[in-house]
């Protein structure tokens, strides 16, 4: 995810995952970057992206 903001804005991606073979859902997150670079979180192998946010880092 990419967040559009000032120079001194901060967030972090995060997103739910569940897995195929027991629907287990959790929950990654992306370093924290600045306001226009790229935070990136991904699911395991073997789940797939059930929900994506973005937050603000203060």
């Amino acid at each position: 995810m990419t967040c559009q903001g000032g120079v001194n804005d901060y967030f972090r991606s995060g997103i739910n995952c569940e897995r195929f073979d027991n629907k287990y859902v959790y929950w990654h997150t992306g370093p924290i970057v600045r306001a226009g670079q790229t935070s990136t979180a991904w699911c395991d192998y073997g789940a797939k992206v059930i929900g994506d946010v973005y937050y603000i880092v203060s």
